[in-house]
C-alpha cells in the first residue's frame, strides 16, 4: 500500500490585495491557507496565553519602575509590538500551513517562509500590517465558527 503524503486542507483561505509599487507589476498579493487558531485550537491558544502572559508581567515591572508617564507610554508601545510579534508567530507555528506572495524583496520575490513572514512586521507598510491582522481575525473566527458549531453538535 502507497503511503503519500495529504495536503492539508485550511480552515482559512486568506488573499489580500497590496499596492502595486510592493510587487513586479501588476497585482501585488499576500495570501495564506491556515487552521483555525482560538479555542478550537488548543495549541494556538496555549502559545498565545504565553504571550499575554509575558507582556502583562513586562508591564507591571514597568509600572512598578518607571514613574513618568510619558517613558511609561512609550515602553507600552514596545511591549504592545512585542506582544503582537509573539501572536503573529504563535499563529504562524500553530496555524499557517503555508503563504504567498510576490511582493519583490530587492531583485526577485519574497521567499514564502517564517523569518519573512515575521519580518513583513518590520516593512512600516499600513497594507501589510492590516492583512496580517486581518489574516489574524479570520484564523480565530474559524475557530470561534468550530467551536460554536461543536457545542451545537453537542446540544442536539
Amino acid at each position: 500500500m502507497l503511503k503519500l503524503n495529504r495536503r492539508e486542507l485550511p480552515t482559512v483561505t486568506f488573499r489580500r490585495v497590496l499596492p502595486e509599487y510592493l510587487g513586479p507589476g501588476g497585482e501585488c498579493f499576500f495570501a495564506a491557507d491556515a487552521r483555525a487558531g482560538g479555542a478550537a485550537n488548543p495549541a494556538y491558544l496555549g502559545a498565545t496565553e504565553r504571550a499575554m502572559l509575558v507582556a502583562a508581567v513586562k508591564d507591571l515591572r514597568l509600572k512598578a519602575v518607571i514613574t513618568d508617564e510619558a517613558e511609561i507610554s512609550e515602553k507600552s508601545a514596545d511591549i504592545l509590538r512585542d506582544t503582537f510579534r509573539a501572536r503573529l508567530g504563535a499563529m504562524y507555528d500553530v496555524c499557517v500551513i503555508e503563504w504567498q506572495s510576490n511582493i519583490m524583496d530587492g531583485d526577485g520575490p519574497i521567499i514564502c517562509n517564517r523569518e519573512n513572514f515575521m519580518a513583513l512586521l518590520d516593512a512600516h507598510v499600513p497594507e501589510i500590517g492590516q492583512a496580517l491582522l486581518e489574516l489574524e481575525a479570520e484564523v480565530l473566527a474559524a475557530g470561534n465558527a468550530i467551536l460554536s458549531e461543536t457545542k451545537a453538535t453537542i446540544k442536539n
